[in-house]
């Protein structure tokens, strides 16, 4: 982002700043390093890098898991479920509310971490199911929960709804699809073919090419345009090849000097 400035790049991985560029970026900067960008709408999808706006609700997820395995405890992993949908009604409502008087606040309830939390713990359920209980949601078979899910999310892409009920729907989708695949574990059934282990293997670093991927293509699509490969499909075959090369060759290397050190299991206590 430094760079893009200095050289004047007019591109989207450069951030509409209001003021100083550089001041704006070290504010933008600090608000990453803390995880704190999802309190500022013009940093929360800054540093030219939009995937980075999960990074600050993903702490907080992390953090909110302490008093869910309490409730878990108490109560049992559905009740879990219930205040997450209750908490996600109550934001979203809220910054509809708010969204003509205080727009900040109405944008910061909107995207904040309560609103998409049901997604998060439909997660934490599917684990729970098929680590404690060795079982999984599969309502008609696995194949089945397969098809549902797709249809779910495809369902909530294109017929317009309550945001409310999109998140869910989007959430309940990979949820049915997280569990038909658990279930074809489950019963030793998981596909050892060389294309699934090939993509076992490229899951391994895949948070680290989300990381990553948008501001690579945004790069390359600059010279990749500038070389013709919107003039015939197979310069844009050969550009998405390269792209697709790239992107993970930089997903590689985050992971190995960076991710990798965070997976390490801890010691016993």
């Amino acid at each position: 982002m430094f760079c893009a400035i200095s050289l004047n790049i007019k591109s989207t991985i450069v951030g509409n700043y209001p003021g100083n560029p550089y001041r704006y970026l070290a504010l933008d900067f600090v608000t990453h390093v803390l995880l704190i960008h999802s309190f500022f709408p013009i940093f929360d999808k800054g540093l030219g890098n939009g995937p980075l706006w999960t990074l600050a609700r993903e702490e907080q997820y992390y953090l909110l898991y302490f008093p869910l395995l309490k409730l878990k405890r108490a109560a049992g992993i559905w009740a879990c479920l219930l205040i997450s949908m209750i908490s996600s009604y109550c934001a979203l409502h809220l910054s509809q509310s708010l969204t003509d008087i205080y727009p900040v606040s109405a944008y910061v309830l909107g995207t904040s971490c309560f609103s998409f939390w049901p997604q998060w713990v439909l997660g934490m359920v599917s684990m729970e199911l098929l680590v404690n209980r060795r079982r999984a949601m599969e309502p008609f078979g696995y194949r089945m929960a397969a098809l549902i899910g797709m249809a779910a999310i495809v369902w909530q892409k294109e017929v317009p709804g309550p945001v409310w009920i999109q998140y869910l729907t989007f959430g309940f989708g990979f949820f049915m699809i997280v569990s038909s695949f658990c279930k074809i574990e489950l019963d030793g059934r998981w596909s050892r073919s060389t294309i699934v282990r090939n993509f076992e293997r490229i899951g391994i670093y895949s948070y680290s090419l989300y990381l990553v991927h948008y501001p690579i293509l945004i790069i390359l699509s600059r010279f990749a345009r500038s070389s013709g490969s919107n003039r015939n499909v197979t310069t844009y075959l050969i550009s998405m090849a390269v792209c697709v090369f790239v992107c993970n060759l930089f997903a590689l290397v985050l992971y190995r000097y960076v991710e990798r050190h965070g997976q390490s299991k801890p010691s016993a206590s």
